[in-house]
């Protein structure tokens, strides 16, 4: 979902403001979260490219 959507769906809710920013603050956090591990898997990734190229010219 995007963010404008989301802040929509949280709109509709029925609680009071701190509620609904908390929620919201949880779920773009969480997002944030999961770019930040692909950069990391990313990193692990690349290295691992090379030593399988490397073996496969070595053989």
């Amino acid at each position: 979902m995007r963010r404008e959507e989301l802040k929509f769906s949280f709109d509709q809710i029925m609680t009071d403001e701190n509620d609904k920013n908390r929620m919201l603050n949880n779920i773009l956090k969480q997002t944030e979260k999961r770019s930040a591990y692909a950069f990391y898997y990313f990193k692990k990734a690349i290295p691992a490219l090379v030593l399988e190229l490397l073996w496969q010219e070595a053989y």
